[in-house]
């Protein structure tokens, strides 16, 4: 009956997955921009001012300088058509008619992406502020009285049908796309249903064995720090006066611009919480099966768990951390919103990808000791593999698709999601389709390598 109720179980998981790849939304709008393009004229010579932002819900604090383009226009009672780059997560767009009161028209909204384009109605306004008088004469022109005094409208240039027409032009590398991923996610699922047994018995063992890991974790936490004065502090100290020195001297030495109009040390923290996580929990479950040799050697204890106890063990620090960040936060007056949740969630998915980095890791390292010191050599190098203490804009399209190839990118973006951009983890489908295919492969392969080679354990430590 077990039996039936996990095949039946992983069917439904493989066909819910498949169904995800097929209707979901895989466009990564980040890296892609679209044209806004406006027709207008004027009674006057006057600078127009576009803004725009990836805001669900806009306000006029949401738009600022740093994402904006200025054009003028060139004479009066004629028709001028302007094209601005936007990025394609844009969600509303600002137009700002400058500082004279003037007479203008729009005679055609249209956004355009490739071949592909779509209207915008120009009675969908949104916000707008110092306007006198709107005369909607069709669904794409109007005439507008402007005050000249921060007078702008604001429209919701709607955002699906925005994925609509870039997924109409690149439909063929979409469909190649969804095919691919479909065979990898069968095969992956018929080979780790095969080694099915070993995988579900080592997650079954954490699972009854939760009591013990519990209390040899908060054992290992505070061993680390035993005999010093000061104690478990200095497990809280260490994150703080890296992150102190980061900022100084990217912020303060090198002056470092907010990045996407936040302050660069919200930005780095919000960066580098899960990276100190993933950093340390590796290192120490790495040596995990050194620390406890004396363990090994005994027959009846489970050794499957030692290196969950190290992760638990620094996932401690972590919670202590994410309550740092939301605390610094709130010091800048940026007040956390229901999108932080999802800091469980990526909390989450770094544990899961590093208990499976760690089963390898712990057990080639019995047999090779130098693998701890190439994953501290890797690890720092990795960090700059990374887009941790500085922009990934700063970087072409390539550069930033070879970032994405990092698992350690879904964490460090998400917790930025959840912090800064305020966006839910399914919005970025095919970033999350990736992750957790490269997670689940290397926990298969670390359960799998661990298993094989834990009866030569005790012989060699």
């Amino acid at each position: 009956m077990k039996k039936r109720i996990l095949q039946i179980f992983f069917v439904l998981i493989i066909v819910l997955s498949l169904f995800w790849i097929w209707t979901g939304n895989f466009v990564d709008l980040d890296s892609k921009n679209v044209n806004f393009e406006i027709t207008l004229s004027s009674d006057v010579i006057d600078e127009y001012q576009i803004f725009y932002t990836s805001e669900k819900n806009a306000t006029k604090q949401s738009f600022s300088n740093g994402k904006s383009c200025v054009t003028k226009l060139q004479k009066t009672g004629e028709d001028d058509w302007f094209s601005f780059a936007i990025p394609a997560s844009t969600r509303y767009v600002r137009v700002d008619s400058g500082n004279l009161t003037s007479q203008y028209t729009i005679k055609a909204i249209e956004i355009s992406y490739g071949e592909n384009k779509y209207a915008l109605d120009v009675d969908n306004v949104y916000l707008q502020n110092d306007i006198s008088k709107v005369d909607y004469i069709s669904n794409s022109e109007m005439i507008i009285e402007s005050g000249g005094k921060d007078s702008y409208l604001v429209w919701d240039i709607q955002h699906d049908k925005i994925m609509n027409i870039i997924q109409q032009n690149s439909k063929n590398k979409l469909l190649i796309f969804r095919c691919v991923v479909s065979i990898l996610i069968i095969g992956f699922s018929a080979y780790i249903y095969s080694k099915r047994q070993k995988v579900y018995s080592e997650a079954r063992e954490v699972y009854v064995n939760r009591k013990i890991i519990r209390d040899l974790s908060k054992s290992d936490f505070k061993n680390k720090f035993a005999g010093s004065y000061l104690g478990v502090f200095w497990a809280f100290v260490q994150p703080i006066v890296i992150v102190t020195i980061y900022w100084f001297i990217f912020s303060v030495g090198f002056k470092s611009a907010p990045v996407d109009d936040c302050p660069y040390l919200l930005w780095l923290v919000s960066g580098i919480c899960p990276w100190f996580f993933f950093n340390d929990a590796l290192n120490a479950g790495t040596n995990s099966l050194y620390d406890y040799s004396y363990i090994v050697k005994k027959v009846a204890f489970k050794i499957d768990i030692i290196p969950v106890i190290k992760i638990i063990s620094c996932a401690f620090v972590h919670l202590f951390f994410i309550a740092l960040v939301i605390l610094v936060f709130c010091l800048h007056g940026q007040y956390p919103s229901i999108y932080v949740i999802q800091v469980f969630y990526y909390s989450f998915c770094t544990f899961a990808l590093t208990l499976g980095i760690t089963y390898l890791t712990s057990a080639l390292a019995v047999f090779f000791k130098d693998t701890s010191q190439i994953v501290g050599i890797l690890l720092q190098f990795g960090m700059w593999m990374v887009p941790i203490m500085y922009s990934e804009s700063m970087f072409g399209d390539k550069v930033k698709g070879i970032f994405k190839l990092n698992p350690v990118y879904y964490l460090v973006n998400g917790y930025r999601d959840a912090f800064i951009s305020n966006t839910w983890f399914w919005e970025r489908g095919m970033l999350t389709v990736y992750f957790w295919g490269i997670t689940v492969l290397l926990f298969a392969i670390g359960v799998l390598v661990f298993k094989r080679l834990r009866p030569h354990f005790a012989d060699v430590i």
